[in-house]
């Protein structure tokens, strides 16, 4: 089965200050921090950056998918639909650009757990908590219930889990330290 990783790159960085996806760490953007360790995981058969028509020139020579023109602003459950629309039938390893200290080790876990489930999706999740924008995605019919979950107005990617078969993986359980798994959203979240 072919697995496509999702660097999700559109959003608005509004409590940043700036486009977060382009700040540098030790010298690097954000996103190419998480592609590499998309990349790292060795799980991928291709990555993909998803973002807005704005950024769709900032990632060099990566291959760039842009939202839909009927669905900007819809959040990362767009950015998934843009990819499925093109990789149909693929499963995909979502990950936010905000999330970049996520250890590559753990993109495996998802993969595996996916694979230990007869191919469920799998999303991460901290206690009660969940990272639902670190996740595995499959469904035969991904596409088409993402279009019909954005269509009837659904924006909310936790509700869209009601529409596919989902487990859980908890990285308190699996010994992960959950400050990696933190979601940056101003400046001062950076390590």
């Amino acid at each position: 089965m072919r697995t496509i990783g999702i660097i999700l790159t559109g959003g608005r960085s509004t409590r940043f200050g700036e486009d977060k996806s382009l700040y540098k760490i030790d010298g690097k953007p954000m996103y190419q921090h998480v592609y590499d360790l998309v990349d790292d995981s060795g799980v991928t058969d291709e990555i993909i950056i998803s973002t807005n028509e704005k950024l769709k020139d900032e990632f060099g020579a990566h291959q760039v998918i842009v939202d839909e023109p009927s669905l900007t602003d819809v959040g990362p459950l767009g950015g998934l639909y843009a990819v499925a629309k093109k990789y149909p039938g693929s499963r995909f390893i979502l990950v936010s650009c905000d999330t970049p200290y996520i250890p590559s080790s753990w993109i495996k876990r998802l993969a595996g757990h996916s694979e230990k489930h007869s191919g469920k999706s799998v999303v991460t999740k901290e206690n009660s908590m969940l990272h639902p924008t670190i996740a595995l995605f499959y469904d035969p019919n991904l596409k088409d219930k993402l279009a019909t979950h954005l269509n009837s107005g659904g924006r909310s990617i936790r509700s869209f889990f009601d529409r596919i078969d989902v487990a859980y993986l908890d990285i308190i359980e699996e010994g992960y330290d959950y400050a990696d798994f933190i979601n940056i959203n101003r400046k001062s979240e950076l390590k």
